[in-house]
């Protein structure tokens, strides 16, 4: 989907975010390492299920063990997202790359978010207040801790911001985006609990007026889970 890059005036509260972030997640890693004798670990077993079942996948077969059908997974599609990277060396640390450039991307949609929220705000202190509010939605919604799940939660947050982040430009401009329709299919394909934001932005953009395009991507999204 296609993002705006985050405005002038709030630059800085992006390159802060993600340094706090980057900061924040080697220390994790470097502190976590030191006490498993240089051992990397994810804080869930869970991840180690959706590579076994990304490597089988690999070899045309949907299960943990070859030869044995099962739906292990929590999520539609983190599995087969993590599949064609199953056969690179270093798999184990795949969710861990993935998670972090998409958490990269959920960072720069809730810089857009907060540029909008204090767009009316004096503007010698809109970006001391934007580096204040993106340094505690850092900590406060536990991205860190969300990359070291190893599981499909970030994903799920980068589609429920997205969301959010197209509800709010519709409100502004009367359009909406044509990755806002993808992100609401989505979402509840990454995790069912995502339903709880794709329903309501359905109903958000029906209220708007876009009837036809809410209709057939709630149909798309019935169907899918279906």
């Amino acid at each position: 989907m296609s993002i705006e890059s985050p405005a002038d005036g709030i630059r800085p509260a992006w390159t802060a975010a993600v340094m706090v972030l980057l900061g924040t997640l080697a220390a994790t890693i470097l502190a976590t390492m030191w006490l498993t004798g240089g051992m990397f670990v994810y804080t869930l077993d869970d991840p180690y299920i959706h590579f076994a079942l990304a490597e089988q996948l690999a070899q045309g077969h949907y299960g943990v063990n070859s030869g044995e059908l099962s739906a292990p997974s929590s999520s539609v599609l983190w599995a087969p997202l993590l599949t064609p990277l199953a056969w690179m060396p270093g798999f184990e640390y795949a969710a861990l790359f993935l998670n972090l450039a998409i958490t990269l991307l959920t960072l720069r949609l809730m810089t857009r978010i907060v540029g909008a929220s204090l767009s009316d705000a004096p503007s010698a202190s809109r970006t001391p207040l934007s580096i204040a509010l993106m340094v505690v939605l850092v900590f406060s919604t536990n991205l860190v801790g969300l990359i070291l799940t190893g599981m499909e939660h970030s994903l799920q947050v980068l589609l429920a911001t997205a969301m959010a982040y197209g509800m709010l430009t519709e409100a502004r401009t009367g359009a909406a985006p044509r990755w806002l329709w993808a992100a609401i299919i989505l979402g509840p394909l990454v995790r069912y609990e995502n339903l709880a934001m794709s329903a309501p932005t359905l109903g958000f953009l029906l209220a708007r007026g876009h009837r036809r395009p809410a209709l057939l991507a709630g149909l798309a999204l019935a169907a899918s889970l279906g």
